[in-house]
């Protein structure tokens, strides 16, 4: 069976590229065009809000006068775990507004009283889905593809994010709003205070979409206003309702400015020498809405001191590992510059710039950033200037994007991205990259995104070009797609991010969504699945690797837990030595092996939660067990700490018979006093890089995006130093960093 499984992923080849556009089409025509009605003028899905002369207190009390007399808004419908079914927790909603802003109550009534409530966290963005939360997303534009939304938990938490045509997220936009919860034995209430300053609209649009959201986390219940097909979000506004009666002002001028201080001391340890300094930096950033559509960003001597620490990883494979993005500044819009959900091909990639090959900060001069975002179309340019460093270069970064929406749900694009870099001696070296990009909604559940890009290189003198075609189906039985990706020998993104060049990879997959009513109570659903990869050589075609992951059971339980079994038979054609580990060499040439393994995870909102996996079987000529656990004790959504532990064990490969083994230990603290104030630290230890690291952060949030961030880093040497004048040798290094920044309008 395997050997079979094995001669099927080697004769996959670009020649079956037609092939899915074939079964897009075929499911496409097979699946109705939507599972739900969307909602229209007619139907009850109807919001009035109310205009007011004395705003209410923001405090997550409801007994004001402007509340009681505004409309209620009641008739949430079950999504998750029954669709259209009667919500189990009631939820009213009632909407006012004034010159300077829009307010929006929620009344949840939960049979389970407080005890009913589950929160797993209280800090900024959080987990949208392991907590008690309500919501609002609201389409000002009336086009059916923007929504801007604002989601808060019984604690107060706080999380907004930006989103187009349901999919596309920009979820680290952050506007200036408040929000003030109140828990009760009945349930909670919340008041959201959202200003016409961080709405984006337009004034002559009559009725607003709107779409509300209530999550019940402990009987995992999710019901929505109005309801949508559960393969879809709280931010599809094409099943939104109408909002009526709204009069927002016209736009005004909208200035941020946010200027910060850094102060910072580090200290190095070598072997017989130490190195200390301290220095202070000023810096900061200016957010100008030109208009209700069009935003301006600058950036001057921009600092990242405050942002989350990468979390290590063991890559045993032979492709590059994808590092998510994580400082503020380039998080805000990347949606817009990313045309991919998924790090297949990516011709722009933040993390180039500012960042060594190491993840070391290279510092940024100054930066712009022009976002106009339409019914029509979106537009976007930035432009980067970095310093040079001992690793790299001065480097000059541009990038423009433009996205043409095509009818009610399609969209053309193209990306242009250009690196310049200027060595010691003025000699100045050009990379560049052009893209086109498409999407194609096909009914209400079929899509096609396809991608092609050319890179020319002055540093190899080299030109070359990559495409990508994702054809996919999503729907309330599951999820069926094909992805076909190809990159030439010769294409250079010195500002992307790419696995590997000479690539050809070919991927089917599907995974069910079945919930027949002989499945015990505790289960909500069956997932069976299978996912094929194939890669080959771009430039001859032949094959190189693959694999099939076939996911005979997997369960999704009511309460949140999953459970999963897997097998994997896998292929190998190694044209180049590959060392996976220090000490495990392994030579040239075709390997065929099968793996399996398992993974659990308990209910992760639960007080106290665990996830454990492991996989072994073959490993080229060898053989591998990988095992994972995870902890997380979370007695007080204030309170969190998590433990994972990682161990790979080679037995038996390469030449020498070599069974080396990697470990990798981590542990998160986080507490918080409210949602504005928070200590976390993170400790890793790692014995593929011999290192350990600690990042502590204490973060205030004294008013409304403006902080103050105490930072201490400490990375240690766990291993042999082999050289005291190299500075990755290094045993110590130590770095205090204290950064205020004060977010003022003008």
């Amino acid at each position: 069976m395997a050997r079979t499984f094995l001669f099927v992923i080697s004769g996959l080849a670009p020649a079956f590229a037609a092939v899915p556009l074939v079964l897009a089409l075929l499911m496409a025509a097979a699946t109705p065009a939507s599972a739900l009605a969307v909602s229209s003028n007619d139907d009850p899905w109807r919001a009035v809000a109310t205009r007011v002369s004395q705003p209410p207190t923001i405090d997550g009390h409801l007994d004001e006068s402007a509340w009681q007399e505004a409309p209620e808004l009641t008739g949430f419908r079950q999504i998750e775990p029954i669709q259209g079914g009667d919500p189990t927790v009631v939820t009213s909603v009632r909407i006012l507004f004034d010159d300077q802003a829009l307010y929006v109550a929620f009344d949840v009534q939960d049979p389970s009283g407080a005890d009913g409530i589950r929160v797993s966290e209280v800090q900024r963005d959080f987990d949208y889905f392991q907590n008690d939360l309500v919501g609002i997303s609201l389409d000002g534009f009336g086009d059916g593809r923007s929504a801007m939304a604002f989601l808060v938990n019984p604690f107060g938490a706080q999380r907004d994010v930006r989103v187009f045509d349901g999919h596309f997220f920009d979820r680290e936009w952050k506007g200036v709003w408040e929000a003030r919860t109140r828990i009760h034995r009945e349930g909670w209430s919340a008041e959201l205070r959202i200003p016409w300053s961080t709405l984006r609209y337009d004034p002559a649009t009559e009725g607003w979409g709107i779409m509300l959201v209530r999550r019940s986390r402990l009987a995992n219940e999710l019901a929505g206003w109005p309801e949508w097909p559960r393969q879809n979000n709280p931010y599809t506004m094409r099943y939104a309702g109408t909002l009526d009666g709204l009069e927002p002002p016209p736009p005004s001028r909208n200035v941020q400015v946010q200027p910060y201080l850094t102060v910072r001391s580090e200290q190095r340890d070598g072997v017989g020498f130490g190195q200390a300094s301290r220095s202070s930096e000023l810096g900061g950033e200016l957010k100008w809405a030109l208009t209700s559509s069009s935003v301006l960003d600058l950036t001057v001597n921009t600092d990242f001191a405050e942002a989350d620490v990468d979390r290590q990883v063991v890559n045993l494979t032979r492709f590059s590992v994808f590092l998510p993005e994580n400082r503020p500044f380039f998080l805000e819009n990347a949606g817009l510059f990313r045309l991919a959900d998924i790090p297949w091909i990516e011709p722009f990639f933040s993390r180039r710039i500012g960042l060594d090959v190491d993840g070391t900060p290279i510092p940024i001069q100054a930066g712009a950033r022009f976002v106009r975002q339409t019914p029509h179309r979106s537009t976007g340019a930035m432009v980067v200037r970095q310093a040079a460093s001992s690793q790299a270069d001065h480097s000059t970064f541009g990038v423009f994007r433009w996205q043409e929406n095509l009818g009610a749900r399609h969209r053309v694009g193209a990306l242009m991205v250009q690196r310049l870099d200027q060595d010691p001696g003025g000699i100045t070296r050009g990379n560049s990259v052009g893209s086109l990009d498409g999407y194609l909604q096909m009914g209400d559940q079929g899509f096609v995104r396809g991608m092609v890009s050319a890179s020319r290189d002055d540093l190899d003198d080299a030109s070359g070009w990559a495409s990508l075609l994702w054809l996919g189906n999503r729907a309330s039985w599951g999820y069926a797609g094909w992805v076909q990706r190809l990159i030439s020998s010769d294409y250079r993104a010195r500002t992307g991010f790419l696995p590997r060049v000479d690539l050809i990879t070919t991927s089917p997959a599907t995974t069910l969504d079945l919930r027949p009513s002989w499945l015990p109570n505790g289960i909500l659903s069956y997932q069976p699945g299978l996912t094929i990869f194939a890669h080959h050589r771009a430039s001859d075609r032949s094959f190189l690797e693959g694999f099939v992951r076939v996911r005979p059971i997997q369960l999704q339980f009511r309460d949140g837990a999953r459970f999963e079994l897997h097998w994997e038979p896998t292929r190998q054609e190694l044209d180049r030595p590959f060392q996976p580990l220090p000490g495990a060499p392994i030579a040239p040439g075709s390997y065929r092996y099968s793996r399996y393994g398992g993974s659990f995870q308990s209910d992760p909102s639960a007080p106290l939660s665990a996830s454990a996996g492991w996989i072994g079987g073959g490993y080229f000529d060898g053989r591998l067990e990988r095992r994972e656990i995870s902890i997380r004790a979370a007695p007080d959504p204030r309170t969190i700490v998590t433990a994972s532990f990682e161990e790979n064990q080679l037995r038996g490969v390469g030449s020498e018979g070599a069974s080396p083994r990697s470990r990798l230990v981590s542990g998160e603290l986080h507490l918080s006093a409210n949602p504005r104030t928070r200590l976390s630290t993170v400790y890793q230890r790692n014995t593929v890089t011999s290192q350990s690291a600690v990042n502590a952060r204490l973060s205030w949030e004294f008013a409304p995006l403006s902080f103050v961030h105490l930072v201490v880093n400490d990375t240690r040497s766990i291993g042999p130093v082999l050289s005291p004048t190299e500075e990755a040798e290094l045993p110590r290094e130590r770095q205090i960093l204290l950064k205020v920044s004060y977010l003022r309008g003008l």
